[in-house]
């Protein structure tokens, strides 16, 4: 009898640490149609000291509370090559997001993935934001988190400039 009660509490107790995981998504959606209508993939510099963190739960979730993009905030710092574009969508697609955005704006270092009907996807690493942008800048809706240092060394590997 004890060793079943051990093991229920061992159950349970197992189940409910692994209920706190939060849910992940992939950065990118690998698919050819996303690779063919891509135009280009900059490294980018948005300058944002105003970005406020946003709390989020399933009931208050609304775009009204992110920023449109501001595109005289970006600054670009490097662009990928062309013949480079398919290798690093392959790689950006292996790295996981949190599935929620907690601030209503990007800042910092973001990586821009330009497509050919003018919307964009912005990934940061350096700060817990990702989404997507219709060609005037206005969100169509969050990603995720930023992709911390994966995306650091992605860029790393992909770029001209090197980010420390």
């Amino acid at each position: 009898m004890k060793k079943i009660s051990v093991l229920l509490i061992i159950l349970l107790c197992l189940n409910c640490l692994c209920s706190c995981d939060p849910n992940h998504i992939r950065a990118y959606n690998n698919s050819e149609d996303n690779k063919s209508i891509t135009e280009s993939i900059e490294l980018i510099y948005y300058e944002n000291d105003s970005s406020k963190e946003i709390f989020l739960s399933l009931y208050n979730f609304n775009l009204k509370n992110y920023k449109s993009f501001d595109f005289t905030k970006m600054r670009v710092i490097d662009t990928l090559p062309s013949d480079k574009q398919n290798d690093f969508l392959d790689d950006l697609y292996n790295i996981w997001l949190l599935d929620y955005t907690p601030y209503d704006s990007p800042a910092k270092e973001c990586v821009k993935i330009n497509y050919k009907d003018g919307s964009f996807d912005i990934i940061c690493f350096n700060w817990s934001y990702s989404a997507t942008f219709d060609s005037n800048g206005n969100l169509v809706k969050t990603i995720g988190t930023g992709a911390g240092t994966a995306l650091k060394e992605l860029v790393n590997d992909y770029f001209e400039t090197v980010l420390e």
